[in-house]
């Protein structure tokens, strides 16, 4: 599914899809924190996708995430019910991090890891978020 707009920062690059669909991939050796979660929502509110609700999130190499990092996304949930998200986790790494959230902190919204960008995204097609 190729993206309809695709914005490229320092730490991630952002694809916007059709169906409403947000594929986040961070770059390697970044460290997730407030300051690209803040650029992140400003992008979408400047892009007039602030409404999103089905993401995809993937990650490089070498991420690590900020505990504030974690504190918010957890706060920031109750704010965005209905939210689909999907993780790619082809690596033991990324399975593991992802599992960390799963486990820690039990979002409340949709929330599965998968191998494929495919797969994540025939699942995101399949529900209403």
């Amino acid at each position: 599914m190729p993206a309809t707009q695709i914005i490229e920062l320092k730490k991630a690059i952002v694809e916007i899809h059709d169906g409403g669909i947000v594929h986040i991939t961070y770059k390697e050796g970044l460290t997730l924190d407030m300051d690209l979660q803040r650029e992140l929502k400003m992008i979408y509110a400047n892009s007039g996708y602030d409404s999103l609700k089905k993401f995809i999130v993937s990650a490089q190499d070498f991420v690590n995430v900020d505990n504030k990092f974690w504190n918010c996304c957890k706060k920031s949930e109750r704010f965005a019910k209905g939210r689909l998200v999907a993780i790619l986790a082809p690596t033991l790494a990324t399975r593991i991090l992802a599992r960390n959230y799963l486990v820690i902190y039990k979002p409340q919204n949709n929330y599965r890891i998968f191998n494929t960008f495919t797969e994540a995204t025939l699942w995101l097609k399949g529900n209403v978020a």
